[in-house]
């Protein structure tokens, strides 16, 4: 249970009545009060102050009836605020521009270089998509409440610093040098985990698993009944065989040099176990490979089943760790996860943990960039909630 000061417990206070609208969209004081546990009076004296401060407003409904006094309904004025949404994929980097109610204003896609591409030119894509982004919304970039990108790879912890990547290797970016005209604006997340946060549940252990062009994880588990906590651990580069093929990472036998697409088309195509293309496979060509799988190819068959060895193993490891988990497969590997799923199945069934009675859910999601841009929308509505609006710091940020 966390520990308030008044104005702490002020601010908490504002942002759970702020969170319960946001979910309700509309609601009365009387349903505000309800759905957040909070006085009567309570609630009343930070409705007052939110719709002085223009952060909501209030509406007169339409009575059911002839009779009675109308409701009085509150909602998120959209206006308040912007933010802007970036989600990095190994192929594009979409941008997307939101208001405070999470109403999509404009969104598009600035392609990316399938190789060669240096980590400064790669800053300049954003750059210039972020300038883009706020030119046509008619304000300064510095004007956004919040600027929230989305990325795979790892991160170190605390930073805005991506510390390696499928597509820059141990090369860092660090966004917040790059970037430091935003502030506090800028935030950088790894986007597997933000999927992980908003799927989950408040019970067990949520695994989030991305399979495509390089493996995600996003793991959020429960450490009281109010609070959970949120990760990205290295799964892709824990080891499956240390005598394997090598990995983009310089080890050999990872997770990624089975189950990532360079790792499936290696395997397909007999190529050499000691050497990794720098070139982005094409989705089209992994997914060539998976109709011919389907089709008798005995070779494709087996790099999609040692890519299945690999990930049911390491999963099987993690319910060792964790004990009873819901799995999440999504990303791009979902269009052939039929190819994987029996191995698959096979090790999380065969685990000891498993044939005691820890409950194992696995559940496939196809449309990634989809719930990606949902998780970015919610993540960022509410960082400006929580540390902005009820703080009475929007506008504050350092820059």
């Amino acid at each position: 249970m966390l520990a308030y000061t008044t104005e702490g417990l002020r601010h908490h206070n504002r942002a759970l009545v702020l969170k319960r609208l946001r979910e309700a969209g509309s609601a009365s004081h009387g349903d505000l009060s309800i759905s957040s546990g909070l006085a009567s009076g309570t609630v009343s004296v930070i409705l007052n102050e939110l719709v002085e401060e223009g952060v909501i407003i209030k509406q007169q409904a339409t009575p059911s009836s002839g009779r009675g006094r109308p409701k009085v309904h509150f909602e998120l004025f959209g206006d308040l605020a912007f933010a802007g949404l970036v989600r990095i994929a190994s192929d594009e980097v979409e941008f997307s521009l939101i208001d405070f109610s999470g109403t999509l204003k404009d969104r598009f896609s600035l392609s990316r270089p399938r190789e060669g591409s240096s980590a400064s030119a790669f800053i300049q894509l954003v750059r210039q998509g972020l300038n883009r982004l706020a030119e046509r919304a008619d304000v300064k970039l510095t004007d956004l409440a919040a600027v929230t990108l989305s990325i795979k790879g790892i991160i170190s912890l605390g930073t805005k610093t991506l510390i390696w990547s499928a597509d820059f290797g141990d090369q860092t970016i660090d966004f917040g040098q790059a970037f430091n005209d935003l502030g506090d604006r800028l935030r950088l997340i790894h986007e597997t985990s933000l999927v992980s946060e908003r799927l989950y549940q408040g019970s067990r252990t949520l695994l989030c698993l991305s399979l495509g062009s390089t493996i995600g994880l996003g793991l959020t588990r429960p450490i009281d009944a109010e609070s959970s906590e949120h990760s990205a651990p290295a799964f892709s580069h824990s080891c499956h065989d240390p005598h394997g093929p090598l990995c983009r990472c310089g080890s050999q036998g990872c997770i990624d040099a089975y189950a990532s697409f360079y790792g499936i088309l290696r395997t397909a195509l007999d190529g050499p176990k000691n050497k990794v293309s720098s070139q982005i496979i094409p989705r089209e060509e992994i997914l060539r490979i998976a109709e011919d799988a389907r089709r008798g190819n005995r070779n494709f068959q087996i790099a999609f089943l040692q890519a299945g060895e690999a990930i049911g193993l390491g999963l099987s490891r993690l319910i060792s760790v964790y004990g009873s988990l819901d799995i999440v497969i999504t990303g791009f590997g979902t269009e052939y996860f039929d190819l994987m799923e029996p191995v698959v199945s096979k090790h999380l069934s065969a685990n000891l943990l498993t044939k005691l009675g820890k409950e194992v859910s696995l559940t496939i999601q196809p449309n990634e960039p989809a719930m990606i841009y949902d998780a970015l929308n919610s993540n960022t509505l509410t960082y400006i909630e929580e540390k902005l609006v009820a703080p009475r710091r929007l506008g504050e940020q350092a820059a």
